[in-house]
């Protein structure tokens, strides 16, 4: 196995995938963090792994940057073989940039010998033409001759972000990188770095166990659990149309009913859906803006819970059976926690047949 470092291939002419894992086994302590996974990540794409704490996502992500190695199945990054479960490229030699969610930053050295310190030693002087682009591009030209305790979180993971790009990765690994933001700074920084990463159209793979995060910035998301990959799609696909309850419920607020099923159509007691392949155990996924509630002395279900949320708030409804919905509407609307009221599906709005 080579260990010259790797280089970006014309991907273009080529259709070479930046990244392909096959059946790749890594365990801890007998426990399986990635579980027979196979996965192949396009050029200029940004992939996001998403799934809760434990779920195998980042040590993945450690894998693919040979922080750590496999146990068996294979890793090629833009064809080139660097993981086979016996040999393996080190880190250095996989032209991968890697950004954590703890900066790490050199405290001692200003940033724009941070910025360079990845550089080869005839590229890191302060006139360093590619550290002052780096810095340009993040925003944080004039900040050069600062030290890391001079600068906020916000301004620390931008410099972090700019270290991992200047030596011209053909990967971009990002861990966690907003954890450690608090939550206004963290939305105005994940905007800045995402801008950034498209800018430098270098394809990147990001870590979070944010939903919200993996919605709003991923062109696939991969989402995990115990090792596996259990759906894969557009952050719509991924949201709107989940394969399981698992996904559904890590994804998003849902409720689910469950249905009889007759010549491929579901029917739950709010209401009907197609299906095209029934599942052994089916429910009917219901997230709370799908649903419209309205007073009335007529109504078979029962509002019993009312939770504010400013803009918006949640209607807790039990309905005839007895099961429970929240129901997502405007702050103006206003019931009356005990009224009779009815539900109903907002237009344009299908409920999905999941798996339990």
């Amino acid at each position: 196995m080579t260990v010259s470092s790797l280089t970006k291939t014309d991907t273009s002419s080529t259709a070479v995938p930046v990244v392909e894992i096959s059946n790749a086994i890594k365990t801890f302590d007998q426990t399986a963090a990635v579980n027979d996974l196979s996965l192949t990540i396009s050029s200029n794409e940004l992939l996001v792994l998403v799934g809760p704490s434990g779920c195998g996502k980042s040590t993945l992500l450690r894998l693919i940057g040979g922080l750590t190695t496999l146990d068996s199945g294979l890793i090629r990054l833009y064809d080139n073989n660097v993981d086979d479960g016996h040999t393996a490229v080190p880190p250095e030699k996989r032209n991968v940039g890697l950004v954590f969610q703890d900066h790490a930053l050199f405290p001692h050295l200003t940033v724009h010998e941070n910025v360079g310190f990845g550089l080869e030693k005839r590229l890191r002087g302060r006139d360093s033409v590619r550290v002052n682009e780096m810095l340009e591009l993040v925003g944080l030209a004039d900040y050069k001759d600062r030290y890391p305790h001079e600068l906020s979180g916000g301004e620390q993971q931008r410099v972090a972000v700019a270290r991992a790009l200047a030596p011209k990765p053909s990967l971009l690994l990002l861990d966690e990188p907003f954890a450690s933001l608090d939550t206004n700074l963290r939305a105005q920084i994940r905007r800045d770095v995402v801008n950034i990463v498209r800018q430098t159209e270098i394809p990147t793979i990001l870590v979070t166990h944010e939903q919200s995060e993996a919605l709003s910035i991923g062109d696939r998301l991969i989402v995990m659990n115990n090792g596996r990959i259990v759906q894969s799609g557009t952050a719509h696909q991924v949201f709107h149309e989940p394969t399981t309850q698992f996904v559904a419920e890590f994804m998003g607020e849902a409720d689910f009913l469950p249905v009889v099923v007759s010549d491929k159509e579901a029917t739950c007691e709010l209401g009907s859906a197609r299906i095209s392949n029934p599942t052994s155990k089916p429910l009917m996924m219901v997230r709370p803006d799908d649903l419209h509630i309205k007073q009335d002395e007529a109504g078979s279900s029962t509002l019993i819970d009312c939770e504010f949320r400013g803009a918006t708030q949640t209607f807790t409804v039990q309905l005839a059976s007895g099961r429970t919905v929240r129901a997502e509407m405007s702050h103006l609307e206003h019931i009356d926690v005990g009224a009779n009221v009815t539900v109903s599906f907002n237009d344009g709005h299908t409920p999905i047949v999941v798996e339990t």
